[in-house]
């Protein structure tokens, strides 16, 4: 009997022991009335182990290693478990790499001097680590070099932040998934950014990065040139291009005129007549074939200079070696002058060349301005002769003074030739003596006699009288 305990049960439990039921405990049989000797067992009641404390690096990412650890009483054996199937009798078990399975909630227990203690739990968390996509890489011409950004992260978040190798900015807040990026001048003379996106709300994983590059390649580049400046009675003009990173280039302009080739890199531009009196307009070359680049254009203005007006005089009749100076019409600055042919002429740069000649002449004037312009008239000078009166001619047929030719009188267009017979009646009048009188009069001959003339030759003054007789 210990601590009061009492049984007439030959094999007697003590349902959950107490510490204060150790003790000697003695029993003694009795057989028809007679009793036994005791014998007695000294029970001792072991104390219960404390649960262990356990630890875990949880929550922690898929593929890290889980460890799990355990303190406990002196002499303890470590028991672990889990929903998952895993157990192990380490105090401090360790799992390589987790998988989503491994998940879940663990417990040990120790056992001290056979007693086993109560079972301490922990939850296991194995977070998803992230899945980031910045994109593909990009090509983006120097002018046209904003970069359109659609970056996914996904798994165990959905956030992630952009940044830059680079020294440009990004077209909204870093944070924003879709974005844009614009290269700065330091970018574009690199010729390459690099961006990255980062996962963030990583819980327990760690931040994953993708990376896009970017290649800024030279924007197209066309040059024709310096500004213009021609004549205004100019036709043409010449224009000539280079250029680099295209495939081609094309001309236009803000005038009227047109282009030879409208795609040649040297062409000529013919002026319209709009063109030539606006003053000024402008030639434009635009690259063609640019691929992600935007076009180029490159513009001249070309200025019309004015061109010197200048009138040689109306058409001349001047006497044989009789002097004429000519005094033609000008208007603008004009630094030389020029007659063609010179024959005839006293000196052929002179504005006011003295004529004696012998010959008719077609005489040509140049004009050339201060800057450069050229301008030319025409005059005709007819050189008039005395003109020999015949008189006598015969119309007979025979192809020898058959008309009444009167040399040199055709140079005067507007003489007057009136043919009189003897009786006073006109049988032959002409102004301007292109076509010499054949000696008939209203379509027949008339009859071999003499005839008289009155010629008025109106270039000079005075009249020309006299006889001329017909033969056969």
């Amino acid at each position: 009997k210990a601590n009061g305990f009492e049984s007439k049960l030959s094999s007697p439990i003590i349902d959950s022991v107490k510490l204060n039921q150790s003790g000697i405990y003695s029993v003694n049989i009795t057989v028809d009335g007679c009793v036994s000797n005791d014998r007695s067992v000294n029970v001792t009641v072991i104390p219960e182990p404390a649960k262990p404390q356990i630890n875990s690096n949880s929550p922690l990412c898929l593929n890290d290693p889980l460890q799990l650890t355990a303190t406990a009483g002196v002499n303890a054996s470590f028991r672990w478990f889990s929903t998952n199937g895993f157990s192990s009798m380490q105090q401090n078990p360790q799992i390589a790499s987790v998988n989503y399975s491994d998940s879940g909630q663990y417990a040990a227990f120790v056992i001290i001097n056979g007693c086993v203690s109560d079972t301490t739990f922990t939850k296991i968390e194995i977070d998803q680590p992230a899945l980031v996509n910045a994109g593909n890489d990009q090509v983006v011409c120097a002018n046209n070099a904003v970069v359109q950004l659609n970056g996914s992260v996904s798994g165990g978040t959905n956030t992630g932040v952009w940044t830059s190798n680079g020294s440009g900015r990004f077209g909204t807040r870093t944070s924003s998934l879709t974005n844009s990026y614009i290269p700065s001048t330091q970018d574009t003379a690199n010729g390459l950014v690099i961006l990255t996106l980062s996962s963030t709300n990583n819980k327990s994983c760690r931040i994953i990065n993708s990376t896009l590059s970017i290649r800024i390649t030279d924007a197209p580049f066309v040059d024709i040139g310096n500004n213009k400046t021609i004549c205004a009675n100019d036709s043409l003009l010449a224009v000539n291009a280079q250029f680099s990173n295209a495939s081609g280039i094309q001309w236009s302009s803000t005038g009227t005129g047109t282009f030879d080739i409208g795609n040649a890199l040297n062409t000529n531009y013919v002026l319209s007549s709009r063109d030539q009196s606006s003053g000024s307009f402008s030639i434009l070359a635009t690259t063609t074939g640019n691929g992600s680049c935007l076009a180029v254009t490159d513009q001249i203005v070309v200025n019309l200079a004015p061109v010197p007006q200048v009138n040689a005089g109306k058409d001349l009749f001047i006497f044989e070696n009789t002097p004429y100076t000519f005094n033609p019409q000008i208007t603008g600055n004009v630094q030389s002058y020029q007659w063609t042919p010179a024959t005839f002429l006293n000196n052929a740069s002179l504005r006011n060349p003295v004529f004696r000649g012998n010959a008719d002449q077609n005489l040509t004037l140049r004009v050339v301005s201060t800057n450069g312009c050229v301008a030319t008239d025409e005059v005709f000078v007819t050189v008039l002769k005395p003109f020999p009166i015949p008189n006598v001619f015969s119309p007979n047929g025979d192809g020898i003074h058959d008309t009444w030719v009167i040399p040199e009188l055709d140079k005067y267009p507007n003489a007057v030739v009136s043919v009189f017979d003897r009786y006073g009646r006109r049988v032959f009048f002409a102004e301007g003596y292109k076509r010499p009188w054949d000696g008939t009069f209203e379509g027949k001959p008339v009859a071999v006699a003499t005839y008289y003339y009155i010629i008025e030759p109106r270039l000079i003054p005075g009249i020309f009288s006299g006889s001329v007789t017909i033969l056969k």
